[in-house]
């Protein structure tokens, strides 16, 4: 499991979370109550969801809006848990069962850290799982054209419910477009967000051969903290690997 975790409080605002979670790389918090009690999750797609976005006085750097809105009306709950000395099959189970990146583990109650997607990569390589990417990768890959602008990346990132874009030219992969560049885009102001994607995108990207086992894609995400690999024949785009697929591939292989 991953001892780190991030956590937060139920009547936190919007924006103290995303500096919680860009600070320490995360995708989620878990939401404590008064006691101390975990009553929730808080991830970037909750906080997407909830739309309140403006640009920052006196900063070039947009953030959330300090609204009314708290942790409390966008997270996610029940949280899901394992006991730390349970099966980590048993949690990953969960994450394929119930289609989430991370279950938190419990010491008598109390959490003590999480089993993510991440922590899944590590066992894909120890396993040396040599089934090709193309057997689990999500395919055809939710792209968007570099010239297309940030607000029809935000509106595509929204309808089709999918946690990034991929930003292509043609058919070649150039980058991505994430929840994150889409929470920092959405102070933009409107006349920016006209815009071209690929001003905002993240050029993080690291592209494998359909053909590439998984276990050598697991250790290329691992050892570069990287949360996809984007999956290409002959230089062209045709599915993204996530921790999540790779998890898929852990229950099958079990």
């Amino acid at each position: 499991m991953s001892p780190r975790i991030a956590t937060t409080t139920e009547d936190a605002s919007l924006p103290s979370v995303v500096r919680t979670l860009e600070a320490g790389d995360f995708t989620a918090a878990l939401v404590l109550d008064a006691a101390g009690r975990a009553v929730g999750v808080v991830s970037f797609t909750d906080v997407l969801r909830s739309g309140n976005f403006v640009v920052s006085t006196g900063t070039d750097r947009p953030t959330l809006d300090d609204t009314p809105v708290t942790v409390k009306d966008v997270m996610t709950s029940p949280v899901l848990t394992v006991k730390e000395d349970d099966d980590f099959l048993d949690a990953v189970r969960i994450l394929v069962g119930q289609r989430v990146h991370r279950v938190y583990v419990t010491r008598d109650g109390a959490p003590v850290g999480a089993v993510t997607t991440r922590d899944v990569l590590k066992i894909a390589v120890e396993r040396h799982i040599e089934t090709p990417i193309s057997e689990f990768m999500s395919s055809p890959a939710e792209t968007i054209d570099l010239g297309e602008s940030i607000d029809a990346a935000l509106t595509q990132l929204q309808t089709t419910n999918v946690r990034g874009l991929v930003v292509v030219d043609g058919t070649m992969p150039i980058g991505v477009f994430t929840q994150r560049e889409a929470i920092r885009a959405r102070g933009l102001p409107a006349a920016f967000r006209v815009q071209a994607v690929e001003q905002v995108m993240s050029y993080e990207t690291i592209c494998y051969d359909e053909k590439t086992p998984l276990y050598r894609a697991a250790g290329a995400m691992a050892s570069m903290s990287t949360r996809r690999i984007l999956a290409t024949r002959q230089r062209s785009l045709v599915g993204v690997l996530t921790g999540y697929d790779l998890a898929r591939a852990l229950v099958t292989d079990s």
